[in-house]
């Protein structure tokens, strides 16, 4: 038997062991129900707020948006887009405004135009009070938005250093293996643009970045700005900034599919937020199905829920951990406090990540049921391991890959407690099924020139399209 086959019947066997029969009930297999209910809600709550005479309303119209011309504050910053490349033909290297990381004057008038005004966070809570998930969604947005960004000693000095070079080196190589020179590229909640290098190393054709923390956004424009003005390594593509909610419609009326496809969607670290509710993950796929070329990839990182609930159980707890990371359920047994209540969706419990995460809340994305949900969506399941197996198996797969290894962990060791903290994560990748008669993302790859380097203004904030 096959080391591939061995751990598949060993990872079935596990989850037969944690789950029992909870993995063989089936989802409802209409995908569009419980996600048009969702949709309802949404616009419904949208409208309340109208008639309330919310002159400050994002967009006052009907909720079908994502065709024709698309949402307006997208058609709004095509036309800034626009003019950024007619600038650019005259004079490449003016930074305009206020350079590379100002546009104080820009920003507050954008935010004024959609009615965001002075602290964001008190017109975001006023904005989401109708609506099912405003205050997990303001509990996110202000959590990394209230994360400083550290120096580069403070980061080096990092108790989780290692841990974060090798999360970045797990994630440069599944890019490589499902991206392409000249790809369209939709980063979900992306905000802070960790993956930059990567894209700029894949010579990426386009880049949309999504994020529900401005801040985040803000930051990864700045980041972006850096390697503008610095010039050392090509810029190949053109950035696309969108503030909004992921897991919610307002990603399809940002970015309208008919203007917005992609080749390649990535969520890293963050998808186990949609798995707040069924409907907040069908309305995600959803999203990214949309925007998704047929043979595109949807790759991402997730905490590993198998061996999270196994670690819990054995141990008797309704937690697990060491000095660096902490997990604590909230969902529970009513009639005993230490065994975790497994639910598909909404199994909660509060995650800390030493100089990363304090405590914020998460959900538990059971793999089989993701699988199983993204079939829906046309999605199929490609890739799907723990980081450990992950790190074993392709660190020696290529030379390249234990050159960039080495490079980026400097050949130090990592320590127990990081290596420990690492094996609570999973990886995946999901490939779009081919329905039609359309061009592929793989014909697309065949067809299309190779990417020139971008003589590239600095992005003002005025850019991002804010839809909160």
């Amino acid at each position: 038997m096959s080391n591939n086959n061995q751990q598949q019947q060993q990872q079935e066997e596990l989850y037969n062991e944690i789950y029992g029969n909870f993995k063989n009930e089936k989802l409802n297999n209409n995908s569009n129900n419980n996600r048009q209910n969702y949709n309802d809600q949404f616009y419904k709550d949208r409208n309340n707020q109208n008639h309330e005479g919310n002159n400050n309303s994002i967009d006052n119209s009907s909720n079908n948006n994502n065709n024709g011309n698309g949402y307006k504050p997208y058609r709004q910053h095509e036309q800034r887009h626009q003019q950024r490349r007619e600038n650019q033909r005259h004079n490449p290297y003016n930074g305009g405004g206020g350079g590379g990381r100002g546009g104080g004057h820009h920003h507050q008038h954008h935010n004024q135009q959609h009615g965001i005004v002075g602290q964001i966070g008190g017109q975001y809570n006023d904005r989401f009070n109708n609506q099912q998930y405003g205050q997990v969604n303001k509990s996110i947005y202000e959590h990394y938005n209230n994360r400083s960004n550290t120096s580069r000693n403070d980061r080096q000095a990092s108790k989780i250093i290692k841990m974060r070079s090798i999360n970045n080196w797990i994630k440069s190589i599944l890019i490589q293996k499902h991206s392409r020179i000249g790809d369209r590229v939709l980063d979900i909640c992306g905000g802070k643009l960790g993956d930059l290098q990567k894209w700029m190393k894949q010579s990426i054709g386009r880049l949309f970045v999504a994020d529900i923390a401005l801040d985040s956004l803000r930051h990864g424009m700045g980041r972006l700005n850096d390697e503008i003005a610095k010039q050392q390594q090509p810029i190949t593509f053109d950035s696309t900034f969108v503030c909004c909610d992921c897991f919610s419609p307002k990603l399809l009326e940002s970015l309208p599919p008919a203007t917005s496809k992609v080749d390649l969607v990535s969520c890293q670290f963050a998808l186990h937020y949609s798995f707040r509710s069924e409907e907040s993950a069908r309305q995600l796929l959803h999203n990214v199905t949309s925007l998704l070329e047929e043979g595109g990839y949807f790759i991402g990182t997730i905490p590993d829920a198998c061996y999270i609930v196994k670690n819990c159980r054995d141990s008797k707890s309704n937690r697990i951990g060491n000095e660096l990371y902490s997990i604590k359920f909230k969902s529970l047994k009513a009639d005993n406090e230490n065994e975790i209540d497994v639910k598909k969706f909404g199994c909660a419990y509060d995650f800390f990540l030493e100089d990363a995460i304090d405590g914020l809340e998460e959900y538990l994305v059971h793999m089989d049921i993701l699988v199983e949900l993204a079939s829906q969506y046309h999605l199929e399941l490609v890739s799907d391991e723990d980081f450990h197996s992950f790190i074993r198996r392709e660190i020696y797969a290529k030379p390249e890959n234990t050159e960039l290894f080495q490079r980026m962990n400097r050949s130090q060791s990592i320590s127990q407690e990081e290596w420990d903290a690492l094996s609570i994560y999973r990886l995946f990748a999901f490939k779009k099924r081919t329905t039609t008669t359309t061009t592929t993302s793989d014909e697309n790859t065949k067809n299309r020139p190779t990417p020139q380097p971008k003589k590239l203004q600095p992005y003002k904030e005025s850019d991002i399209i804010i839809n909160l």
